[in-house]
């Protein structure tokens, strides 16, 4: 579950923890996603604090993202 988006991070809560994700919020419209996540910055949990991420957790945490995001009409891109 999305939990928190600024302009520069997504907090999502998932099964195995809470991880933060930077991005970038863009402006709306022009054909721009919402957002664009940086895919290389999901490295660490941030709950449970500081354990590092698996690249399976990883593939899970984005198909969560993916799957929140579209629940809340959010245009996101992953880079």
């Amino acid at each position: 579950m999305i939990k928190e988006i600024t302009r520069g991070h997504i907090i999502l809560e998932t099964k195995e923890g809470v991880v933060r994700i930077l991005g970038e919020a863009l402006l709306p419209g022009y054909g721009s996603p919402d957002f664009v996540v940086y895919e290389n910055s999901i490295k660490e949990w941030l709950e449970p604090a500081n354990e590092l991420i698996s690249p399976n957790s990883k593939r899970n945490i984005l198909k969560q993202l993916k799957k929140d995001a579209k629940e809340k009409q959010l245009n996101i891109e992953i880079e």
